[in-house]
């Protein structure tokens, strides 16, 4: 038979135990809890999958890491901590290979460069993924629940804004357009044009085969062609009767990107690189310090990047406006 002071002290010892292994299993989730809502607040990990490495790719990457890096702290919710994993589409071997190289780093979310690199970032349905540089983004994308990002066009508001400043001589625009891809963008081009007091004349076609009929419905009294990023204007062939019907008609392009002052172009109104790495790095600080994907839409670049070739200018015998505010 234990003895009374024996059973005591057994008694007295078991309940401390119990009670210092309650309170270590307290502090033991209370830091679990702690360093896991300061991780979800802030620290994340990021594959940036990119097209390929092209210059203007790394322009964008590089602006958004610098972003986000000093973005500034809200209270425990830094993001100091964001870890990044490049995947370069062009060096991998094949799909299987980067959704390995994917599901190895376990990424919090995918940066996507590029037309490539979205759609193959499209296939983690369970990651949130944020675009830039892609054409046609929206289009692209739709369905996708998981993906937002920035567009790359200049929304056709600024874009004929800056037309209004730079060519206050210009009247009438001309556009020819993929009538399956780009109706939206006419509409939202056509509405700001009369809000701007500008008039478009604009032709569908549904092929590159079709770009020099389109050209030629054209009203002939245009100011100005404007080249789009057009599924059916791209290819070298459209490209060439674009700016041959330029050269024939002595109507000077306002184009997407100044390469195409190589092969004519007047005026060149393309997305700020830079400044389209800052807004996507915009969204995903929102998204990691807890906002919902659902309430991050896809935004247009905000900065356009304005230039003007001075040797066609002088060839059209145009005159430049510089003077902003017009």
């Amino acid at each position: 038979m234990r003895c009374p002071v024996s059973s005591y002290l057994f008694l007295r010892g078991s309940n401390l135990l119990s009670f210092s292994y309650y309170i270590y299993r307290f502090l033991f989730i209370f830091t679990l809890v702690f360093l896991g809502a300061v991780s979800s607040a802030g620290a994340g990990e990021i594959a940036v999958m990119q097209s390929s490495a092209i210059k203007p790719y790394q322009t964008a990457i590089s602006s958004f890491q610098a972003a986000l890096t000093s973005s500034p702290a809200m209270g425990n919710k830094s993001i100091q901590s964001v870890q990044y994993h490049k995947i370069i589409l062009t060096d991998v071997s094949d799909s299987r290979t980067m959704r390995l190289e994917v599901f190895r780093y376990n990424p919090d979310l995918i940066l996507a460069v590029g037309r490539r690199a979205v759609i193959e970032a499209m296939n983690f349905t369970n990651i949130p993924v944020f675009y830039m540089l892609v054409p046609d983004a929206i289009d692209l994308t739709e369905g996708h629940q998981n993906v937002t990002g920035v567009e790359m066009e200049v929304a056709p508001e600024l874009q004929l804004k800056e037309v209004r400043r730079l060519l206050p001589q210009v009247k009438l625009i001309g556009i020819v357009y993929d009538e399956l891809h780009r109706a939206t963008f006419i509409k939202e081009a056509e509405k700001a044009a009369h809000d701007l007091g500008l008039e478009i004349s604009a032709c569908p076609i549904k092929s590159p085969g079709e770009v020099i009929r389109g050209l030629n419905a054209l009203d002939p009294a245009i100011d100005l062609l404007w080249l789009t990023p057009d599924p059916c204007l791209v290819s070298p062939m459209a490209r060439e009767a674009f700016f041959l019907y330029s050269l024939q008609n002595k109507i000077p392009v306002m184009a997407f990107a100044p390469k195409y002052f190589k092969s004519g172009a007047l005026l060149a109104i393309a997305p700020d690189l830079k400044a389209m790495g800052e807004e996507t790095a915009e969204l995903v600080d929102k998204f990691l310090r807890g906002v919902e994907l659902s309430q991050l839409p896809p935004v247009a670049t905000r900065k356009p990047d304005i230039r003007v070739n001075e040797k066609i200018a002088a060839k059209f015998n145009l005159k430049i406006n510089s003077r902003k505010g017009q």
